[in-house]
């Protein structure tokens, strides 16, 4: 097997959720910290999770030895997003990926943030009006909603409504809860119907604004007009409504992936007071009299990116990826047979031991410039890296730098009914959620600092 050592555990994977055998991982991960982990289970699959972040890095920059998505492995997404950048072989792939990446170059992001500014004010009120009935609030569920506004808004500049807001919302949480499913979709099974329903809706409302973008004489210049302007130069022609749905689902639901930080970095700063009074700090230097950072300003808020960066370490927005092998792979003194599909997992690689100085602590100066322990590059990998590297990479720290520092400079939040150690616990679906609900009260922060005085 290598000149490595692999350890294995068994798992059953046959209609089994992927948060059971996260379980099995997690518990051999805590007894051994091992780098890689072989997984036997009843079907003819040879299955590895990876958990030392450089091997993960490695698997990821190191495309000469044949490592690609795996075929077939997630039909939900494949079904949902089809011709889009699921696929990760071939010209026609690369020639999409340069299409699609051109607007999120650093140089051109300043268009996108502009729309940050609506979707958070909606979120302030929304907020407020919890306040002033005295109810606690759902905060995964707020975040998610915030982060399907400010999408729309961002690259398809549609601003829908409360009612039909909620309804999109309801509509991206469903697909994204079925989508690790790996049940073949053909089977006509109450949980495969819904999710072709689902499906089939967000496919027609994309299709929808692309119909009335067709017929606008002023175009906005967003980024679906950039869609609707790509000529490709493989297939000669510009895309059509069917391909062009399937790239707007691409960075649509990879955009609301941001609903995951923004709800893991408001649990930690309404957890830790002292780390939200320093961001709070941070933010009125940069911005006085505010509420709504720029975003060259929010360029300025080292701290605060540090308490993102850390809640991003322990709870990764993907907290894995997979990868396959159809040839024999040697990497990093690890040998793999042919046609083996790997987990590639940062929820743990992020948590080595063997990596991070106490790893289960939350320490957002860790990556403080003045750390003497610095982190390196391929040991921290929150948005991949190599060809397949997050097209939001230059965006999404930034748009939590705006959203929660007008959200804290407002509102004081607080979680009466935390868990014994003082987190909630998480379950592995399409991102890394909680298990239950995080319900936060919410009080003026004016009025709490004149109650404290």
């Amino acid at each position: 097997m290598g000149s490595k050592n692999i350890p294995g555990i068994r798992a059953s994977l046959i209609f089994a959720s992927i948060t059971h055998l996260m379980g099995k991982v997690a518990r051999e991960f805590d007894k051994d910290q091992p780098n890689v982990l072989q997984v036997t289970t009843e079907l003819p699959k040879r299955i590895y999770c990876v958990l030392a972040p450089d091997l993960i890095s490695s698997f990821f920059v190191n495309a000469s030895v044949g490592i690609t998505k795996p075929p077939g492995l997630l039909p939900r997404e494949d079904w949902l997003m089809r011709e889009s950048l699921v696929s990760d072989t071939g010209s026609h792939w690369k020639n999409k990926r340069t299409a699609m990446s051109a607007p999120f170059l650093p140089k051109n992001l300043d268009v996108f943030f502009e729309h940050i500014a609506p979707a958070t004010e909606r979120l302030l009120k929304k907020i407020d009006g919890y306040r002033e009935a005295k109810q606690p609030f759902d905060l995964h569920l707020e975040m998610r909603r915030c982060t399907v506004d400010f999408s729309l808004q961002m690259f398809f500049s549609e601003q829908l409504a409360d009612g039909d807001l909620d309804r999109v919302t309801e509509n991206v949480t469903c697909l994204e809860s079925g989508m690790p499913e790996p049940i073949p979709l053909w089977l006509p099974i109450p949980a495969n119907l819904n999710f072709k329903k689902e499906a089939i809706k967000l496919r027609d409302f994309c299709a929808g604004l692309i119909a009335k973008r067709r017929n606008l004489r002023v175009k906005p210049g967003d980024y679906l007009d950039h869609l609707l302007a790509v000529e490709d130069i493989e297939l000669h022609r510009s895309w059509n409504n069917e391909e062009i749905v399937d790239q707007m689902l691409a960075v649509f639901l990879g955009a609301s992936a941001i609903a995951t930080p923004l709800t893991w970095t408001t649990c930690q700063l309404s957890h830790y007071p002292d780390v939200c009074r320093a961001m709070l700090a941070e933010f009125n230097a940069v911005s006085p009299g505010s509420e709504m950072v720029s975003y060259q300003a929010s360029r300025e808020m080292t701290y605060f990116e540090c308490v993102i960066k850390e809640t991003m370490r322990l709870y990764p927005t993907f907290w894995g990826n997979i990868r396959y092998n159809e040839e024999p792979l040697e990497i990093d003194g690890y040998a793999f047979p042919a046609k083996s599909t790997f987990l590639l997992l940062r929820y743990f690689a992020n948590r080595h031991p063997h990596y991070w100085q106490n790893p289960q602590a939350f320490d957002p100066l860790r990556f403080s410039p003045e750390n003497p322990h610095r982190i390196r590059p391929n040991h921290y990998l929150p948005f991949a890296s190599g060809p397949r590297t997050c097209l939001g990479i230059h965006l999404s720290i930034p748009i939590i730098k705006m959203i929660l520092g007008s959200l804290f400079s407002r509102f004081d939040l607080f979680n009466l009914t935390t868990a014994p150690n003082g987190q909630p616990k998480i379950v592995f679906n399409y991102g890394l959620y909680p298990q239950k609900p995080i319900m936060l009260h919410v009080r003026n922060r004016v009025d709490q600092a004149q109650a404290t005085n």
